[in-house]
């Protein structure tokens, strides 16, 4: 019986509630929208009791010490940092090859590695790019153009 008090009490609220934001909300365009989203709300509020089992409305709330929560900021931290570096990877990747098919050269592997400077954290990429024996003769024009492009130092290497 108490909980049909609860539920009957919590449905005048929540009828009190969209009664006040009606009245408050100016007359916009937004307005059929609000009504909307008020009409679902009052309807999930009726229906609460019957869709929410009991056992699903308990929260645990776990408690975590500092240590916890810098060692979880630091793993986000980290994850971030690595999905980053392979983004950034296969956005190089893809530049290096689109570059190298409008020059009409093809290549065997291009491999990014990204290093971190010292004194600022910066990043600093380097393109290893395998390319085939008959390029050998244009080591410096491929090498300087890929350079000027990418704005950072290109290694070439041939198979």
């Amino acid at each position: 019986m108490a909980d049909i008090r609860h539920w009957a009490f919590s449905l005048c609220v929540v009828m009190v509630a969209c009664g006040l934001a009606g009245m408050l909300l100016p007359k916009t365009n937004l307005e059929k929208m609000f009504k909307m989203a008020v009409s679902v709300f009052f309807l999930v509020s009726i229906l609460s009791p019957f869709v929410i089992s009991a056992p699903a409305l308990h929260f645990d709330i776990q408690t975590y010490s500092d240590e916890d929560i810098q060692r979880r900021a630091q793993r986000l931290m980290d994850t971030v940092d690595a999905q980053s570096e392979e983004m950034i990877k296969h956005d190089l990747t893809k530049i290096i090859s689109d570059k190298l098919e409008q020059m009409g050269i093809n290549y065997t592997s291009i491999t990014i590695h990204i290093t971190s400077n010292g004194q600022n954290g910066t990043a600093v990429p380097i393109a290893d790019i395998e390319l085939e024996r008959i390029l050998e003769p244009q080591h410096q024009s491929i090498r300087r153009e890929l350079t000027e492009t990418l704005g950072f130092a290109v290694r070439l290497g041939y198979s």
